[in-house]
């Protein structure tokens, strides 16, 4: 739980200055998704820059993505109101600078992958 600890830490320290979509203040990590908060928590632990925890992200990414996309698609067609769409866009976009801080690429990332829909996100 340390770790995961550390990690929100560092996103709050070092993403959210450059990146503020979430408001720090009145952030509660309890009424969040679980998905949005281990994300969070992946983006602060990306900025150790060390082999193994880049290792580590890039080896639980494609997980995540499936996660991430899965939930997009049935947000999009069961969300009650803007503010709902908008949680999972804001997720989507901490994926997305997930994938481009650990420097994960198309070929090793394709490669890892179970779920064909990704590729069509690759394309």
């Amino acid at each position: 739980m340390e770790v995961f600890e550390q990690g929100l830490y560092l996103y709050f320290r070092r993403y959210q200055p450059s990146y503020p979509i979430l408001h720090s203040v009145t952030f509660n990590p309890e009424k969040v998704s679980e998905l949005l908060l281990f994300v969070m928590c992946m983006i602060g632990l990306s900025f150790f820059k060390t082999e193994d925890a880049v290792d580590f992200i890039r080896k639980i990414y494609p997980g995540i993505l499936n996660e991430v996309y899965a939930q997009l698609i049935f947000a999009a067609a069961d969300s009650q109101t803007p503010a709902d769409l908008l949680n999972y866009l804001v997720l989507a976009h901490h994926t997305l600078f997930l994938f481009i801080s650990t420097g994960v690429t198309r070929g090793s990332f394709a490669q890892k992958s179970l779920d064909p829909s990704i590729y069509m996100l690759q394309q």
